[in-house]
């Protein structure tokens, strides 16, 4: 994690709290709008539950994550 990472909230446990929750997102449009830039290819994509703010404990699970051109 740097100074230069970008945090994508996609989802949050105010509204979801104990439910599995589903989320998409396009990549590709999300890069172009933090980063100004257009890109083919990715070299990594980091997928977290965080909790360094409410220093609580969190159980998450991620299954089914792909990438699609669609």
């Amino acid at each position: 994690y740097t100074k230069k990472s970008i945090d994508n909230v996609l989802a949050t446990t105010k509204e979801n709290l104990n439910e599995w929750v589903t989320v998409k997102a396009n990549v590709k449009e999300d890069f172009k709008e933090f980063h100004n830039l257009n890109v083919k290819e990715l070299d990594g994509v980091a997928i977290m539950a965080d909790t360094d703010n409410s220093k609580l404990k969190t159980v998450s699970y991620f299954q089914n994550i792909y990438f699609s051109s669609k």
